[in-house]
């Protein structure tokens, strides 16, 4: 048989198929087209929200759990989340994910979880955007403000399920001082002054916690008791995440001596330490528990349960540390304080006590002075459902903010215009005898000057692009004097010209456009795909490019984990109504206009302290007390402008936004972040006895953005909160 070259050709490629089936994957997967390649058989796992529930306005962590099995091919893709099933038009969260077989990874996505949201979709694509898994859907449960989630790491699967719809706490602020026309806003998601959160249940595993401490704001409070297992796994960045949702307001509830009560992620946080000098933990009846029945404010009978009771004494290294009930010299149920929020711990496990029928006045007791708090950023979020751009120019002002000509301008020009076509041009053309040119010359001035006014307004209005920055560093300290929390800040961008650019954010901050209406606030034209909107996060993260025109406004909201390098220690002691103690700069800056809160609103202005300064604190006269704390801290006298600012926290818009003051002005910038922070008088913060607070500035801001290509003009701001307690 004569071999043609046909035949050659179609036994050649048979040939090369045969061998190619004899390779390994990995080295087959080389030859093949992208979109087999990456038809590995990983596998994934998605858990959203916690125990499927989140807040409203919240982050909502989403668990992907991916596993690639040996013998197979690398994948190098994206995990993606929707809320609208990949939908062309809506938004699209990412992160990149590397694979090397054999592999089991989790992914963390966290996207900004909006009101009466039921359902998110995840899926895993390749690079090249073939769909490698199909989106699978998960059912979420939104919960508004009338709620707190409790979550509870238990191997007890029922543990306090009776506490489910329960009324505990003070009543829920219904308005942050953020946006004190909240409750205008959304009555539909704001419980009425006066009424109680209900508790929500959420069984949890060590495992469920993000990494990433802001994205726990959906929990309310955190419940630890009856584990057999010890913990393993990465304490620093559990401990950091755990600070930085305890300064923000929530509340951590730890009970017995489980293996993870000696973690040190967690032992930072709690009232009491392990004891040397006590005897080892015994076993008592909770019938000779008394003291826990007045606590509790109940009659009714405990239980002849035998309980252990954990061997550990009050922790007196950290200001703030009390014993609410004892028994037999040992703390059966102690707290502490940790920047905005609070800790406990309860000497015995809840399990042997859940039959108890005085367990949930229990609970009640401890959460009696207990008040929900709106965390900072997650506030400024909420701002999407109104036209809030004005809250951007107060907090992250601009001070080259381009304007419009004035009314005198715009007159002289008209009449230039009607004089030059009208009368000038009718003298013109009758002394050349060519008045029959007006069909022409008439179109042609009116062009000329239409040219000339766009051509004047354009490049007048032009000039360098300005940022501002804000950052608020709030901080709480640990039991090993360390101090760390969470960092707020936003960034307003003032485009005074035709602007693209690259908008990246840092790799363990997350973030989200703000003070705008609707999906619109996510239309950076250019950062769409066919699905909509992309939001990356992790390494490489950001919004891809955003294009900005002449007086053009955005402005977005940037949550991090605080670090310890930031604060000021402070030992101070309450003498004769004033502070007397230590300030130590931990900083390598200065911080400047130190000024110290006291009970009762009162104001001792400490200064400017150097880096690593440390400096005693003598007690000194306070600063002269005006109607409002903002202005006895700022000293703006004018700042309300007679008016009363004190009715407007359930209707009226807030009053800074209405003020006449120079936003630019630097005291007035300082009062109306002071304003948004804790309201006009100190309306958002605790009133426990002994706390007082510490803030200080800062005239620059670090803030997890960068705008590759891009150099601009700052107009920076930073504020250190610390909230603590004297000795």
């Amino acid at each position: 048989m004569r071999l043609t070259w046909q035949k050659a050709v179609f036994f050649t490629l048979i040939g090369l198929v045969l061998a190619n089936s004899s390779l390994p994957p990995v080295l087959t997967s080389a030859w093949l087209p992208s979109s087999y390649a990456t038809a590995t058989p990983i596998t994934m796992e998605v858990k959203a929200g916690f125990d499927s529930y989140y807040k409203e306005y919240a982050w909502l962590p989403i668990e992907i759990n991916l596993t690639l099995p040996s013998g197979t091919a690398p994948f190098q893709g994206w995990v993606e989340a929707s809320f609208g099933n990949f939908d062309s038009g809506m938004v699209l969260f990412r992160r990149a994910v590397q694979l090397t077989p054999p592999a089991h990874k989790t992914v963390w996505l966290y996207p900004d979880g909006q009101r009466a949201l039921r359902q998110v979709q995840v899926r895993l694509v390749a690079d090249d955007g073939t769909e490698v898994i199909a989106p699978i859907s998960k059912v979420i449960n939104p919960l508004g403000e009338s709620s707190l989630l409790m979550g509870i790491i238990s191997d007890d699967t029922s543990a306090l399920n009776y506490l489910n719809s329960t009324q505990v706490g003070l009543e829920a602020l219904a308005y942050s001082p953020l946006l004190l026309s909240y409750r205008s806003i959304v009555q539909t998601a704001t419980p009425a002054l006066g009424t109680p959160p209900r508790v929500t249940v959420a069984h949890l595993t060590l495992a469920d916690l993000p990494p990433n401490g802001i994205a726990w704001n959906s929990l309310d409070s955190l419940v630890i008791s009856d584990l057999n297992s010890s913990f393993v796994g990465e304490e620093e960045s559990l401990r950091k995440a755990l600070a930085n949702w305890l300064t923000q307001g929530a509340a951590l509830f730890v009970a017995g001596d489980s293996p993870l009560r000696h973690a040190t992620f967690l032992r930072n946080f709690l009232p009491v330490q392990s004891s040397d000098n006590l005897p080892d933990p015994r076993a008592i009846s909770a019938a000779n528990l008394t003291g826990l029945q007045d606590f509790s404010q109940t009659s009714s009978p405990l239980p002849a349960t035998m309980l252990t009771l954990a061997d550990t004494a009050l922790n007196s290294t950290t200001p703030g540390s009390q014993s609410l009930l004892d028994q037999e010299g040992r703390p059966l149920l102690a707290t502490r304080p940790f920047g905005l929020g609070r800790a406990w711990f309860f000497a015995p496990e809840l399990r042997p006590l859940r039959n108890w029928d005085g367990m949930t006045a229990f609970w009640k007791a401890v959460f009696k002075d207990y008040r929900l708090r709106l965390n900072y950023a997650a506030t400024a979020r909420r701002a999407i459902e109104g036209p809030y751009r004005e809250y951007s120019l107060r907090l992250t002002p601009s001070p080259q903010r381009p304007e419009l000509p004035g009314p005198w301008w715009i007159t002289l020009f008209l009449a230039i215009y009607v004089i030059a076509v009208g009368p000038l041009h009718y003298f013109v053309l009758r002394r050349f005898d060519r008045r029959e040119w007006a069909w022409v010359t008439v179109p042609l001035l009116t062009l000329l000057f239409s040219a000339g006014a766009y051509a004047v307004g354009n490049f007048s209005s032009q000039g360098a692009m300005v940022v501002s920055r804000l950052a608020i560093i709030t901080l709480g300290e640990g039991t090993d004097g360390r101090l760390s929390g969470g960092t707020n800040s936003l960034a307003g961008l003032y485009s005074n010209g035709r602007n693209d650019f690259e908008l990246k954010v840092g790799e363990e901050a997350l973030s989200t456009p703000v003070f705008d209406g609707g999906q619109s606030r996510m239309n950076f034209n250019g950062n769409n795909n066919a699905s909509g909107p992309i939001v990356q996060q992790g390494p490489g993260g950001g919004f891809g490019r955003i294009n900005m025109g002449i007086r053009a406004q955005r402005s977005f909201v940037f949550e991090q984990d605080g670090s310890a390098s930031e604060g000021v220690r402070a030992r101070l002691k309450i003498v004769t109504g004033n502070l007397e103690g230590t300030l130590e700069n931990l900083s390598n800056k200065a911080w400047e206009d130190l000024s110290l809160i006291l009970p009762g609103g009162r104001v001792q202005k400490v200064g400017n302290l150097q880096p690593g300064e440390k400096r005693e604190v003598g007690a000194s006269s306070h600063t002269p007390a005006q109607t409002y704390l903002v202005q006895t801290i700022t000293g703006m006298t004018n700042f309300y402008q007679g008016s009363n600012p004190s009715g407007r926290l359930s209707t009226n818009t807030p009053y800074y936004l209405n003020s006449n003051t120079s936003p630019t002005n630097p005291n007035a910038h300082k009062a109306i972040v002071l304003e948004t922070l804790f309201g006009p008088n100190g309306d958002g913060l605790p009133t426990d006895s002994g706390r007082f607070y510490l803030i200080g500035w800062r005239n620059e801001a670090t803030v997890p953005f960068s705008m590759e290509g891009r150099t601009f003009q700052s107009y920076d701001l930073t504020l250190l909160f610390e909230p603590l307690n004297a000795e």
